[in-house]
């Protein structure tokens, strides 16, 4: 069994998609607005170097130059659950806090999936009006709707959400909102939405991911006293594997509180997560990143946004109930550290153009056999000594011209018997190209199309490996 976590990138907001042990599937908060609002517009264009004077009168021009310097694609949470779970159950829904770039599609998700578990916070005087466009006001009118008798609301306590008739094989811990939190930020006539958003930690075989919402820095501290009350608990936070931050990676989100003129890390040392990742990130006015990357020690942790790299997953298959570092593993969709050396090797210029591809993959049992059953990117974990085909489909690219290919394996296994690859690799078959499943981890292909001396296209394609 393993659990897999899926960050997704969704530009303004957040969803995250979690595979659990026992095959269900758990979905927390989300967001398919599909393009960017003119906060997050106006972050990526500094982040870019490009000028945001006069932005409303040139919006149009900002934008297009933004599209032009910003290749991450943004992914529809919708799409991407029915694409990964056509069964379109969804076992558990946790709507974290009610603001909209937390929901938006809501009314899509509930149109195409059974939801069997509806987690909502029990406010009763949080209202809307100023949707950005009617999408908006049908996820929020679904909403309310879908919350009258379908929710279960939760509070901070040191027991684990169980199900007495089917335990779980993971625990799930409640840390945020309390009732307090509840009654100051559910009010008329200022609501604060983010004052109550839940935070929960799920363990799994001692691998442990902390998902802090929206929950502000000074709730933070709050718990954090809580905690020093009680030791069980608070043995629970020490040394997560992953902290996903609050608020975005804003500082008003961090796990930190200000006393005097110190910001103190108590909180964040003390669960010393080995990966942070960040929804939306990196936002230049009010980032916290370089915070969260520094550890105690002076060291430094790996700090990820959905900005820059994409969509990103980190999942944990180990049966023992010791902890294993070695059988985590993560990816993302797109490799910053590596851009300029490909870009480099492939000694080919990249021409921004309308063509595109997919990598394709079919599986079979020996090399030379027949290759019939289809495997999806990012599919189910296949086990070891399959094989697999990649082939290229869906191109609009008119011939002539060319593939190369790219595989990097990830994890420890691959490590160990120094098969990260990563090079660049000629096509040989006429676009295609056969692997064999040998290292535990997620791992993946891409192929890049070379026509007219330019790169002008490129995919990726991931293979999760038991």
């Amino acid at each position: 069994m393993n659990i897999k976590f899926h960050y997704l990138n969704v530009g303004h907001g957040d969803t995250t998609v979690v595979e659990l042990p026992d095959g269900k599937t758990m979905v927390i908060d989300l967001n398919r607005s599909r393009e960017f609002d003119d906060d997050t517009a106006k972050e990526l264009a500094e982040s870019l170097n490009i000028s945001t004077e006069n932005y409303n009168v040139n919006k149009s021009q900002i934008l297009n130059s933004i599209q032009a310097a910003y290749d991450i694609v943004l992914d529809d949470p919708v799409e991407y659950l029915l694409d990964l779970f056509p069964t379109k159950e969804i076992y558990r829904y946790i709507q974290t806090h009610p603001d909209i770039d937390h929901m938006a599609g809501f009314k899509t998700l509930v149109d195409n999936f059974i939801i069997y578990c509806f987690w909502d916070t029990d406010h009763k005087n949080i209202v809307k009006t100023d949707f950005l466009n009617d999408g908006d006001k049908a996820d929020w009118e679904k909403y309310l709707e879908f919350r009258k008798n379908s929710k279960i609301c939760f509070y901070r306590s040191t027991n684990t959400i169980s199900n007495k008739d089917n335990p779980y094989p993971y625990n799930l811990y409640v840390f945020h909102p309390t009732q307090e939190a509840l009654d100051v930020g559910d009010t008329d006539k200022n609501p604060q939405p983010n004052l109550f958003s839940y935070l929960i930690l799920i363990e799994y075989n001692g691998f442990k991911t902390v998902l802090g919402g929206d929950v502000p820095s000074e709730y933070w501290k709050d718990l954090w006293d809580w905690l020093n009350k009680n030791a069980k608990a608070k043995e629970l936070f020490k040394n997560i594997s992953v902290l996903k931050a609050s608020h975005h990676g804003r500082e008003s989100g961090r796990c930190g509180w200000q006393e005097g003129n110190v910001f103190k890390r108590d909180f964040l040392d003390w669960m010393n997560p080995d990966f942070v990742v960040v929804s939306v990130g990196k936002k230049p006015k009010t980032d916290s990143t370089n915070w969260y990357r520094q550890r105690s020690d002076g060291s430094y942790r790996n700090v990820l946004t959905t900005r820059w790299w994409g969509t990103i997953w980190l999942s944990y298959e180990n049966t023992d109930d010791v902890f294993d570092r070695k059988a985590v593993t993560l990816a993302t969709r797109y490799d910053r550290k590596d851009d300029s050396s490909i870009k480099e090797n492939l000694n080919t210029p990249t021409k921004k153009t309308n063509y595109s591809f997919s990598i394709g993959a079919k599986l079979s049992t020996i090399k030379n056999g027949d290759y019939n059953e289809r495997y999806k990117s990012n599919g189910r974990f296949l086990p070891k000594n399959m094989w697999l085909k990649f082939f290229i489909t869906n191109s609009n690219i008119p011939e002539p011209y060319s593939i190369v290919w790219r595989v990097l394996n990830t994890g420890q296994e691959a490590r160990d018997a120094h098969q990260e690859r990563g090079n660049l690799e000629p096509d040989v078959a006429s676009k295609s190209k056969i692997e064999h499943t040998q290292y535990r981890g997620t791992h993946y292909v891409e192929a890049f199309a070379i026509k007219d001396n330019y790169c002008v296209a490129r995919d990726r394609f991931y293979v999760n490996i038991r």
